[in-house]
């Protein structure tokens, strides 16, 4: 067993959010569960196998498990995080909203 230090945690949180991935997906790549991951980063876990401690340092040496998309903005990331967990009502709803802001500015910007 590997010991999860503060500074392990802190790196690994900052990592995801800087690669754009949510907790779900960082999971999947480190096959473990995303409560997993969580308890991970909020330090209810400080111990991880052996296999375990080598996914999680192959992705914080910035190797990110097979990760092809570019970086995410931090601000990003956090609203990402917060339409995951919103009820699915509540997501076609803002979906919605955001589209139609999205076509709205673009048309200001195509006519000027």
């Amino acid at each position: 067993m590997m010991e999860l230090t503060d500074d392990i945690r802190k790196e690994l949180q900052a990592c995801r959010e800087r690669f754009g991935l949510s907790s779900q997906t960082l999971a999947q790549k480190l096959g473990v569960s995303r409560t997993t991951l969580r308890r991970w980063e909020v330090g209810r876990t400080s111990r991880l196998s052996v296999h375990q401690y080598l996914k999680l340092q192959e992705f914080l040496n910035e190797a990110p498990l097979d990760t092809k998309r570019p970086p995410m903005h931090p601000t990003l990331c956090q609203i990402r995080e917060i339409y995951t967990h919103l009820p699915k009502e509540f997501q076609k709803k803002l979906q919605k909203e955001l589209t139609s802001a999205i076509q709205e500015t673009l048309t200001k910007v195509a006519k000027s």
